[in-house]
């Protein structure tokens, strides 16, 4: 008799929890899954876990706005511009961004020279951008008009000719933790064209893309910043969370 009733207070507490854990799901809602054409998949839930928080304005004491100019060629920029184009060891941070544009994953923001603006406003039409600086594609499968999406061969996306990139970096001093921090916001992949006549190399600012928004991917692609180990120890997001760069402002 003692067994039977444990058997059955074993099965009562059995369903009570695989009602508590539908009901969880229900009201959460599924974990969204993003898919890049690398083979990564993003969740929802990973997407919030690698955005930097913004502290509240009543949190921040002090905060100002810096812009800067990082030279792939100096310091350890160059483990942005590695590999040129994507093999076994992945692809570089041009090649992320681009396939995720593409593949109509984020959104990217008009370069205004100081005065960004990161809303609707002023995001890019992708189609327009890759016409302005003539980067080959096509219409990929499934591309509509609202979600237009392009095919683009490695061997058009001018990696090779993106040497530089703007951040905007914000420092701020946080109350809560007595600390001064420094993140970046936003970054700017910038080309160096020269023209049929040779001579200096011209600068083309393209568009600003939000970190947050490829900090996952960045996450899952990793870097060498050391000439004398070639082990890859950071990651892309590691890179920029940890001021790894050298720029000028």
């Amino acid at each position: 008799m003692k067994t039977l009733k444990l058997v059955i207070m074993l099965l009562v507490v059995t369903f009570m929890a695989n009602v508590a854990q539908a009901q969880v799901v229900k009201k959460g809602g599924t974990d969204r899954k993003k898919k890049d054409e690398s083979g990564v998949v993003i969740t929802d839930r990973q997407q919030a876990f690698y955005e930097q928080r913004q502290p509240s304005d009543a949190d921040l004491q002090w905060m100002k706005v810096i812009y800067r100019s990082l030279d792939l060629t100096k310091g350890k920029n160059p483990a942005l511009y590695y590999p040129e184009e994507p093999n076994e060891d992945g692809q570089n941070l041009f090649f992320i961004i681009m396939r995720l544009l593409a593949n109509n994953q984020i959104s990217a923001y008009e370069y205004l020279d100081g005065r960004e603006m990161f809303t609707d406003e002023f995001k890019i039409q992708v189609g327009e951008m890759l016409d302005r600086f003539h980067v080959m594609y096509e219409p990929a499968k499934g591309s509509t008009e609202k979600n237009p999406k392009y095919t683009i061969e490695d061997a058009d996306i001018p990696g090779n000719e993106v040497l530089s990139y703007y951040i905007i970096e914000r420092w701020e001093f946080d109350t809560r933790s007595n600390q001064m921090k420094t993140r970046v916001d936003a970054v700017c992949p910038v080309l160096h064209r020269t023209d049929e006549f040779g001579g200096e190399a011209i600068r083309y600012p393209m568009f600003w893309v939000k970190l947050n928004d490829i900090r996952p991917y960045m996450a899952n692609q990793y870097v060498f910043t050391d000439d004398d180990n070639n082990l890859p120890r950071y990651s892309l997001d590691d890179f920029f969370k940890l001021n790894m760069y050298t720029g000028d402002i």
